[in-house]
């Protein structure tokens, strides 16, 4: 071919499909207004009653009204309409017994093309415009919604929980968008097919991007996208995060200080429980609630001095160490040694067990090296007394889940004019201003 430039094909675009201007149902008839938002599923219209044979119908009322619409065709559209008739049935069923959920008032017939249903005319919550603290509380309120599901009768689960789906409503945080509803044990046809992708991929937990087992119990997956929703609420970011919340990322990585509060600790456990791979490991729903009701009091400033400080001990340990606090992990090395054990310092309590007995030594205030594996710690013995005790140790055992470190001390090398004692109790007596150097073998530990 020669010649000419080749024409470019015109692209044939589908027609846009809008609701008609007034729809009807037994309940009433409503002018259908201006276009609100749109989702998978549906799109959905602002829309006024003119006409009500129901109570719970206004005339003049303006409502939101949900119409389904799927760009999809064959069986997927199928079940996709399918979930959008059930919808109104689950809901209407959950709206009495479960504090937040978004209730719905009237709806078409399941017949149509386009069925509908309405809703009220909520709005959307802005987190950018609320404080610390009032985010804090919308998490709690959420989850406390998700508890309520996940407790009734066999248990429910929401499988799309996103900042998209939570609404205000007369005040009050709403869950929205039920078409995703799952039912443990139900007997009803299954929608969920192997190969689903189920939930919005950022807050979207790994057994949902790819379903191996339509029967799951998926509250676990509720579990993962509250706390992917969380995350966004604090951040301020509509996207969520793929897969697990960790300390040492720090482009997720909770900042305290950017937030101008004293410890994120308790978000950041719930954060690292609710995301975990395994969905057998996670926490559960009671779990987030608890964490949550410490990180509210820590931010009303209402908490306890001593459990605070231990939260902070706990936060500046997992940095110290870049890990998500591990479940027993051996630390070498003077810098690393150093680094650890200072994370604690002002909080954690030092006690030596020798033969069998333990004496506690009181809050360690400082540690540092002073020659090869031996390091000195300055602690509060007795009252108003303070002592700085010298150690000879090679490593520090981390234990996650006794909030303890391991520290087993050996005989040292001592150095010209130190002070050395082959007993604590000696060098327990010695004068406060020299250091005691203690050449024994017998167990530290350091809890918070």
């Amino acid at each position: 071919m020669t010649g000419g430039k080749r024409k470019a094909r015109k692209s044939i675009r589908k027609p846009k499909w809008e609701p008609e201007k007034e729809i009807s149902s037994k309940k009433g008839t409503y002018a259908v207004g201006v276009f609100l938002g749109s989702g998978s599923n549906g799109k959905v219209y602002e829309a006024t009653a003119t006409v009500s044979n129901d109570a719970s119908i206004k005339v003049g009322s303006k409502y939101a009204v949900k119409f389904f619409f799927c760009a999809q065709s064959g069986k997927k559209r199928e079940i996709r309409k399918s979930r959008f008739v059930r919808e109104p049935e689950k809901v209407i069923m959950l709206q009495n017994r479960v504090h937040g959920v978004m209730p719905i008032y009237d709806r078409s017939d399941k017949r149509l093309k386009h069925p509908w249903y309405v809703m009220p005319l909520a709005a959307k919550v802005t987190f950018e415009e609320l404080r610390l603290h009032e985010k804090l509380n919308c998490a709690l309120n959420l989850a406390d919604i998700l508890y309520q599901l996940h407790h009734l009768d066999s248990g429910y689960a929401h499988r799309d929980i996103k900042p998209d789906n939570i609404l205000l409503f007369q005040g009050k945080i709403h869950i929205a968008d039920f078409g995703l509803l799952w039912q443990n044990n139900a007997e009803e046809e299954r929608l969920t097919v192997l190969g689903d992708r189920i939930g919005p991929v950022g807050y979207m937990p790994p057994e949902l991007l790819h379903i191996t087992d339509v029967d799951m119990d998926y509250r676990p997956a509720d579990v993962y996208m509250l706390a992917k929703t969380i995350w966004s609420m604090i951040r301020n970011n509509d996207h969520g995060f793929i897969g697990e919340y960790k300390r040492d990322e720090p482009e997720i990585y909770l900042d305290p200080n950017s937030a101008d509060i004293l410890t994120f600790e308790p978000l950041h456990c719930l954060l690292e429980g609710a995301t975990r791979y395994d969905r057998n490991k996670r926490i559960t729903i009671e779990d987030a609630l608890r964490f949550l009701q410490e990180q509210i009091e820590i931010a009303a400033g209402v908490y306890n001095s001593d459990k605070i400080a231990k939260f902070r001990t706990r936060e500046a340990l997992a940095q110290a160490v870049l890990k998500s606090w591990p479940e027993s992990t051996a630390y070498y090395g003077t810098n690393n040694i150093t680094r650890i054990l200072n994370a604690m310092h002002g909080t954690a309590k030092l006690t030596a067990s020798e033969y069998g007995v333990d004496r506690e030594l009181g809050i360690f205030e400082n540690v540092y090296p002073v020659g090869d594996s031996v390091y000195v710690f300055e602690v509060e013995y007795g009252y108003r007394n303070e002592k700085r005790l010298g150690f000879c140790f090679d490593r520090v055992i981390l234990k996650a889940n006794e909030t303890k470190i391991m520290i087993h001390t050996c005989p040292l090398e001592s150095e010209p004019g130190w002070q050395v004692f082959n007993r604590l109790d000696d060098a327990l007596t010695a004068a406060e201003e020299d250091i005691a150097y203690i050449d024994a073998a017998f167990d530290l530990i350091l809890s918070i």
